[in-house]
């Protein structure tokens, strides 16, 4: 399942996501992954920037568009 096809609405009911930091990223404010509420208990994080060329493969655009 590719997660880029599915809506913040369908995320939302997904049991855990990668989170990320939004280290160096100028659309982390729009990325689900960085603004989602995060689980205080369990959480995952990239261990690294997720960033390449200028560019991010796991972006979630969270206004809920396909």
């Amino acid at each position: 399942m590719n997660v880029n096809s599915l809506t913040i609405d369908e995320m939302k009911h997904k049991a855990d996501i990668t989170m990320c930091e939004g280290e160096g990223c100028i659309t982390k404010f729009t990325c689900y992954r960085f603004t989602a509420k995060r689980n205080e208990h369990r959480q995952s994080f990239f261990m690294e920037s997720p960033i390449k060329n200028n560019g991010c493969e796991y972006y979630i655009n969270q206004r809920n568009e396909k």
